[in-house]
């Protein structure tokens, strides 16, 4: 059951436009934030850690930013497997000129990116 409630959410988040899933994944993002406070304060933790000269306020600011960061790209990453090749360009550019060359021969690529980015894997028809 849980399945085909989540495979519906899905179907409904990739049919609106992009701009109101992004503002979703920050909508959702600032509930757990204030509300839920989930991990908040291991963030806030680690924060302190890594960045020990910067004020409370900035370690917040930072993790409230992050918390928005991944709202964003879980939103874009149930969108993907509805994106069209088309859209594709609007999403990222690439500055690699053999992947341009096989994109514009119609052969089939697979971007694997090891950075934490919007589109961390993504295949392109």
């Amino acid at each position: 059951m849980l399945e085909i409630i989540l495979k519906l959410f899905a179907g409904l988040i990739r049919l609106l436009p992009r701009r109101i899933t992004l503002l979703c994944g920050i909508i959702l993002a600032d509930v757990l934030y204030y509300i839920v406070k989930l991990r908040k304060q291991v963030g806030l933790d680690n924060l302190k850690l890594a960045f020990p000269d910067k004020s409370d306020r900035e370690h917040r600011r930072i993790l409230h930013a992050a918390y928005r960061h991944f709202g964003k790209v879980l939103f874009d990453f149930i969108r993907m497997p509805g994106v069209k090749a088309k859209q594709l360009p609007k999403l990222f550019t690439l500055h690699d000129e053999l992947l341009k060359t096989l994109l514009k021969d119609g052969q089939g690529v697979v971007l694997v990116d090891r950075k934490s980015t919007r589109l961390n894997s993504s295949h392109i028809p």
